[in-house]
């Protein structure tokens, strides 16, 4: 990223920004008129802001339509759930905290995911059956507490996250919050779960469940979260999709490994395409390595196949022979590197197989792309 001027100021809700995370050195936000996905709140219902922290309204997209959002001096009540509302769903709030809560907020979309910050106090807050409904889709959130602890409420149990370990939560069932500390801050990632491979059973299973360091991918997932905070403030459009997949993918294998549930077909037959397009290149790629990969039989991943058409190995082939083509068709690399390249020991036999498949051997298939370009 771009370092930004030295002296350019800092945006006021982010008082602890260079402390934020201590996984990642986060760089100064840039003024508000350059940063247009980004929606800061500034939340006080005892005191106004002092003139620093005043911040300019402007306009966020975190749905496809423009969101208009406004500097609040004093919240409280329902207005305050109205803004709690736009960056971390509706959540109805203990009055009496309310009444004395300092917080502050900073949103921003990353494709169709939302990352939201909060700084606050000792606060109470619960989803109820209004609050369910009013959710626009369900959502997956993810939280990080960057400073504190929070208590999350279920109706059969509780879960204390505490700092950089992580907890998960349904938006479709009732769940309720307790910070009993004068200082908490945490990063939330609200997924809608139709972005996630996981079933809407699989999401449900992880309402209210804290990740600590006993899962395999906790630290990877922190780490990730803890990189996507440094982009809070930063130009994204180029990257958004990309982050957006990476960070669905990053979740699914999470909650793949806490909640075994079933895997249909046809999702298996993705699996089984996308772990052989990751191992293309593989001399030892076949049913007996897919299968033991995906924890199951190589008799199943052969039946997978059959809807296909085609075995196993001769799908394997004609993707190496299709990847070879774009190598072919795009560089000056040697038809023996290529075929080596693409898991064929033998130039004889990707020949052939080659012919096979595109009805001329290597070599003259390279002509006839290089004379096609040159017309």
């Amino acid at each position: 990223m771009k370092q930004p001027n030295a002296e350019r100021p800092r945006l006021a809700c982010f008082g602890t920004h260079r402390g934020l995370l201590r996984s990642a050195q986060l760089v100064p936000p840039r003024s508000l008129e350059e940063t247009p996905a980004i929606a800061h709140y500034s939340l006080c219902s005892a005191t106004p802001l002092s003139p620093a922290d005043a911040v300019k309204p402007f306009t966020m997209p975190i749905s496809p339509q423009p969101v208009f959002v406004e500097q609040f001096r004093k919240v409280g009540g329902a207005e305050l759930s109205r803004v709690i509302g736009a960056s971390h769903l509706s959540w109805h709030f203990d009055a009496e905290r309310t009444r004395r809560l300092e917080a502050s907020t900073a949103i921003r979309s990353i494709g169709a995911l939302r990352l939201a910050w909060l700084r606050t106090n000792e606060w109470r807050g619960e989803r109820t059956a209004a609050d369910l409904r009013s959710s626009p889709e369900p959502y997956l959130i993810v939280l990080m507490p960057l400073k504190g602890t929070i208590v999350l409420h279920a109706k059969s149990h509780s879960v204390e996250v505490r700092k950089h370990e992580l907890g998960i939560w349904d938006s479709t069932q009732p769940i309720a919050f307790d910070l009993e500390e004068p200082r908490f801050e945490q990063l939330s990632v609200l997924v809608p779960q139709r972005m996630l491979r996981a079933m809407p059973e699989a999401c449900a299973a992880q309402h209210c469940v804290r990740i600590d360091q006993n899962n395999v991918l906790s630290q990877l997932c922190i780490q990730h979260m803890a990189t996507l905070a440094q982009f809070l403030d930063g130009e994204l459009k180029p990257y958004e999709l990309s982050l957006s997949t990476l960070t669905t993918s990053l979740f699914d294998a999470v909650i793949a490994s806490i909640h075994k549930s079933p895997r249909d077909r046809e999702r298996l037959q993705d699996d089984i395409r996308d772990y052989i397009e990751c191992y293309i290149t593989e001399e030892s790629l076949s049913a007996q390595t897919i299968a033991a990969a995906l924890e199951i039989s190589p008799r199943y991943v052969h039946k997978l196949f059959e809807p296909l058409g085609c075995s196993v190995r001769a799908w394997i082939i004609k993707r190496r022979l299709e990847r070879s083509a774009d190598d072919l068709a795009s560089g000056t690399t040697t038809v023996t590197e290529i075929a080596f390249k693409w898991g064929f020991k033998d130039l004889g036999h990707y020949s052939r197989a080659f012919h096979q498949r595109f009805g001329v051997p290597p070599s003259s298939y390279r002509k006839t792309i290089e004379k096609h370009a040159k017309s």
